[in-house]
């Protein structure tokens, strides 16, 4: 083989080498997604989402190696969703500040859980990033404060819901 064919299939599979590297080597980061708020759709109720203060989301791995998201008008739809959808892998979840609006780590959350809150499912529950935050927006909305385990034992109790949804939930049936 002459030199020059030699350089031009060298160049050809380093081109090829660098070309699958960066489409998929690894897993891509997780990271919350955009909302487009007034446009997106609850994947649990199928309202669209309006409030950024009670959105939320999910990482799910739909194949190995590959994510999509999964977003919610109200934190608690985010519970009953995955409740409903067991097979899927959730990665990660995250919440909005109810104050900044900034997307935080479900995990890392404080979690204020009052009938005075008015989310969008009636759901009640109001995330902060600060545990101070927390205490001062339960004491205004006379409300608990849990972290995220809290948080999923009160989901898994059936305590989540405000009033108004579980009479919702009564009227229809699916309470049973």
């Amino acid at each position: 083989m002459s030199h020059e064919k030699l350089v031009a299939v060298s160049l050809v599979a380093l081109t090829v080498i660098l070309a699958l590297a960066a489409c998929g080597g690894g897993q891509a980061k997780i990271e919350p997604p955009t909302i487009y708020y007034g446009e997106d759709v609850c994947d649990h109720c199928n309202m669209i989402i309006n409030d950024e203060r009670f959105a939320a989301a999910t990482i799910v791995e739909v194949e190995p190696g590959r994510t999509d998201s999964r977003i919610f008008d109200d934190i608690g739809g985010m519970f009953l969703y995955h409740d409903e959808h067991p097979d899927l892998r959730v990665l990660a979840r995250y919440v909005h500040d109810y104050e900044t609006k900034e997307w935080i780590n479900a995990e890392e959350a404080y979690f204020v859980h009052s009938s005075e809150v008015h989310s969008p499912m009636n759901h009640g529950v109001i995330a902060c990033k600060t545990p101070d935050e927390a205490d001062r927006l339960a004491e205004e909305f006379n409300g608990e404060v849990v972290d995220y385990d809290g948080l999923v034992a009160l989901a898994d109790a059936g305590t989540f819901a405000g009033p108004r949804m579980k009479m919702d939930m009564e009227d229809t049936g699916e309470n049973q």
